[in-house]
C-alpha cells in the first residue's frame, strides 16, 4: 500500500483521502469538498509549485466556499420582543432621551432604547451579570446599541468615548445569540467571532468574558500573539462558543485549515478605524468572506472616516449606524493646549525642558504618546539619565511587564508614562498633569481621546503636541478637531497653518522652541 501511494499522482492521493472524488471536481467545485478540503489541496499545489510560481496564501488557501450553492443551516437572530413600556414611550421622548445623551442614529426601523435593563429582556443570568458588574445601570451606548443587537440587525457604531462599556455594548447581546442557538461540539468552530486590533484588546475582551463566565456557560479562546500556538489549537480542538483574536493570528489558522468558521453567526470587529490604518484590511475581507453571509456583523469604530463608510457597506446588509459623542466630546472641561513647533531631533531636549517646567504635586502624573518601540525605549532611557522617573509600555512587552509598568505608574511608583497608542488606547487613570504627543495621532479620535485623558478632577489639563516647522499639514488637522468639537482655534495655530514657504523657522534664536499656547473651553 505504501509502495502504491507513492506511485500515485499527488492530486490522486488528495482524492482517495476525500472520498474519491475527482481532482479536477475539487478544483472547479469547491463547494463538493467544503472549504477546509478545498484549502488542503491549493495548500498541497502551493508547496509543490516552483518558488517564483507561488502566490499569497491569503489568495490560495483562504478561497471562501460557493455560499449560494450551499444548503445552510437556519439560525435564530432575532432575539428582541419590545416590552410595553417601550412600545407607549413616544418618540418626542425618544427623541430627546437621544438628543440630551448626544446620540444620533440612522437607518431603517432603528429600535427605540431601554430606559431600564427589564426592557432589554436578557435571560436571567445575564441581568444578574448587569447588576453584579455594572450595579445595574448601562451606558447610553449599551442603552441603544443593545435593542439593535438583539433584533438581529447589522450595526455600525461610531463611539468617541472608550469609557462607555463597549465591550459588554456586544458581548452581552453575542450571550444571548449563543443561548438560543444549538450546542456547538468539539472542532465545530465558534457562533461568535470578536476581531481586535490588538493582543492587548483580544486579552481585555477575553477577560471580560471570563467574568461573565460566574454567570453563563459560555466558553471563550484567544487567538493572538504572545501565547504559544500549541496551547492555541488545544483550544481549538477542544472548541469555545467566542473566540476572540487579532487578524493576523486567526488568518494564519485558517491558511492551516486549522480553524472552522462555519458555526460562526455572530461577527463584531472592535476597533475597525484602527485595523484599516495598521493595513488589516485585506484579512477581515478575507475572514468576512470565510463566514456565511447571512450572519449578523457588528462594526465599532472610534471614527467615521470614508475607508470606514466603505468597509461598512462591504460587511454589513441593511444596517444601523449609531454614534455615541458626536457633539459634545469634552463638554465644559477646559484644557491648556499647547503647540511646540521644533526639529524631529530636538523634540527630546525640548521634552525635558517640559518636564523641568512643570510644577509638580506629590501624585501628578504624565504620559507621553510615542508611535515606534524603539523611540519609547530610547526616550525613557534619556528621562531616567536626566533624573526624570519614567517608564515604558510597548507591544513588544510581555503582558507581566505590562502590568508591571502600568501598575508603577498608576500607584505613583513612577511620574512619566512612556507608550505607544496601540497599547495605550484603553488606559483609564486619574491625577494625569500632563499629556505629550511626541508623535502626534494618526487620527483625530485618537487626539481627542488623550486630551480627555489629560483632565482633572477640576477640569483643567495640559495638552503639549510637538511638530515639525514643515508640518502645516498636521496643523490644519488639529484645527478641524477643534473646530469639530465646536472650538476656536487660536490666532497663532491659525498662523501657522497658513503659513507660506517651504518651512516655519521655528523661533528667532536659534535652539529656541516655539510655544503657541491655546486655551479652549471643551
Amino acid at each position: 500500500m505504501a509502495g502504491m501511494n507513492a506511485m500515485m499522482n499527488p492530486f490522486q492521493l488528495f482524492n482517495q483521502l476525500n472520498q474519491n472524488a475527482p481532482w479536477w471536481v475539487a478544483r472547479r467545485h469547491p463547494e463538493i469538498l467544503g472549504d477546509t478540503a478545498y484549502s488542503s489541496l491549493r495548500l498541497f499545489e502551493n508547496r509543490c509549485a516552483p518558488k517564483g510560481a507561488r502566490h499569497s496564501l491569503v489568495d490560495l488557501n483562504l478561497r471562501p466556499p460557493k455560499w449560494n450553492r450551499l444548503q445552510l443551516p437556519p439560525f435564530e437572530k432575532n432575539l428582541y420582543r419590545e416590552r410595553s413600556s417601550t412600545t407607549q414611550r413616544s418618540l418626542a421622548e425618544v427623541r430627546a432621551y437621544r438628543e440630551a445623551n448626544d446620540i444620533s442614529v440612522q437607518g431603517r426601523g432603528v429600535p427605540k432604547p431601554f430606559l431600564n435593563i427589564e426592557e432589554a429582556g436578557f435571560p436571567e443570568d445575564l441581568v444578574e451579570a448587569i447588576q453584579s458588574l455594572k450595579h445595574g445601570t448601562f451606558s447610553r451606548l449599551q442603552a441603544q446599541c443593545w435593542p439593535v443587537a438583539l433584533s438581529g440587525r447589522d450595526l455600525f457604531a461610531i463611539v468617541k468615548d472608550e469609557g462607555e462599556g463597549k465591550t459588554l455594548g456586544y458581548l452581552l447581546p453575542a450571550i444571548a445569540h449563543i443561548e438560543h442557538q444549538r450546542p456547538i461540539e468539539p472542532s465545530s468552530g465558534p457562533v461568535v467571532l470578536v476581531l481586535t486590533e490588538s493582543r492587548q484588546c483580544a486579552r481585555a475582551v477575553e477577560q471580560v468574558v471570563r467574568d461573565l463566565q460566574k454567570y453563563t456557560r459560555v466558553r471563550v479562546m484567544c487567538l493572538c500573539s504572545g501565547a504559544p500556538r500549541e496551547q492555541q489549537l488545544k483550544q481549538l480542538e477542544e472548541g469555545a462558543e467566542i473566540c476572540v483574536a487579532t487578524p493576523r493570528r486567526l488568518v494564519s489558522f485558517m491558511e492551516e485549515c486549522k480553524v472552522n468558521l462555519r458555526r460562526c453567526t455572530y461577527l463584531v470587529v472592535d476597533g475597525a478605524d484602527h485595523m484599516l490604518a495598521v493595513g488589516f484590511e485585506r484579512q477581515l475581507r478575507v475572514i468576512a468572506d470565510n463566514i456565511r453571509p447571512d450572519r449578523q456583523t457588528l462594526l465599532w469604530a472610534g471614527s467615521r472616516t470614508m475607508r470606514m463608510e466603505y468597509m461598512a457597506e462591504k460587511l454589513l446588509t441593511e444596517h444601523v449606524t449609531v454614534t455615541i459623542g458626536a457633539s459634545q466630546a469634552f463638554h465644559d472641561r477646559r484644557v491648556e493646549q499647547f503647540l511646540v513647533v521644533c526639529e524631529k531631533g530636538e523634540k527630546e531636549k525640548h521634552l525635558a525642558d517640559l518636564f523641568q517646567e512643570v510644577q509638580w504635586d506629590e501624585d501628578d502624573k504624565a504620559i507621553v504618546y510615542v508611535e515606534m518601540r524603539q523611540t519609547v525605549d530610547s526616550l525613557v532611557l534619556s528621562l531616567k539619565h536626566q533624573g526624570f522617573s519614567a517608564v515604558a509600555i510597548h507591544g513588544k512587552m510581555t503582558e507581566e511587564e505590562q502590568e508591571w509598568a502600568l501598575s508603577a505608574w498608576r500607584f505613583h511608583k513612577v511620574a512619566v508614562l512612556v507608550a505607544t497608542d496601540a497599547v495605550a488606547r484603553h488606559i483609564d487613570a486619574d491625577g494625569v498633569r500632563l499629556v505629550a504627543n511626541y508623535d502626534y495621532p494618526r487620527y483625530a479620535v485618537d487626539y481627542a481621546r488623550r486630551a480627555k485623558l489629560a483632565v482633572r478632577a477640576d477640569g483643567s489639563g495640559m495638552v503639549h503636541t510637538f511638530l515639525a516647522p514643515t508640518d502645516r499639514r498636521r496643523a490644519k488637522e488639529l484645527i478641524a478637531i477643534l473646530r469639530e468639537f465646536k472650538q476656536v482655534p487660536s490666532p497663532e495655530l491659525l498662523k501657522f497653518a497658513n503659513s507660506y514657504g517651504s518651512a516655519v523657522k521655528p523661533a528667532s534664536h536659534p535652539g529656541k522652541v516655539s510655544c503657541y499656547r491655546m486655551v479652549h473651553e471643551y
